[in-house]
């Protein structure tokens, strides 16, 4: 069983909203330039996404700070107490809190779509994967960084904690 580490887990769990604003914001402008590959060059689309995704990150990693940490200290609270501490578990449980804001927030509040003005679909499409990369980030660096293996000199024999 891995035990927090008090000071490195509270770091990680501030920092945890910047990472998963970041690579969602990063994921979701890429994704979305992609459409323009229709009319434009690779170079041009990717050129595009660049300059999109530095407002991109901008916004996301505000929004995450902002409405997203609710959702992610709900899914460390749940992975902390069925004791998924390791950053594979606490990866896993993030990717599905991820899953959950880009659901709530980013498709069915419309941000993306009304906004922008782009086709649903493939905002629907964009927005899942980046939800689940996003939080599985977050989670990974918040069991990597936060919890530490127990010594076995700290655990009581017989017992399977």
């Amino acid at each position: 069983m891995r035990k927090p580490v008090p000071l490195q887990l509270a770091f990680a769990m501030a920092l945890s909203p910047l990472i998963a604003g970041f690579l969602g914001g990063m994921l979701v402008s890429f994704g979305l330039s992609f459409q323009l590959l229709a009319d434009f060059t690779v170079l041009e689309t990717l050129r595009t996404g660049l300059v999109t995704s530095i407002f991109g990150v901008i916004i996301a990693v505000f929004v995450c700070y902002a409405f997203g940490s609710p959702v992610m200290l709900a899914a460390w609270a749940i992975a902390h107490f069925a004791k998924w501490r390791t950053p594979l578990g606490m990866g896993l449980a993030m990717s599905g809190a991820g899953l959950i804001f880009a659901v709530l927030y980013l498709f069915n509040g419309r941000l993306i779509m009304e906004d922008v003005g782009q086709n649903p679909d493939i905002a629907l499409l964009v927005t899942l994967p980046a939800g689940l990369i996003a939080g599985y980030m977050a989670g990974w660096f918040i069991g990597q960084l936060g919890y530490t293996d127990t010594a076995p000199s700290e655990t009581v024999p017989g017992v399977n904690a």
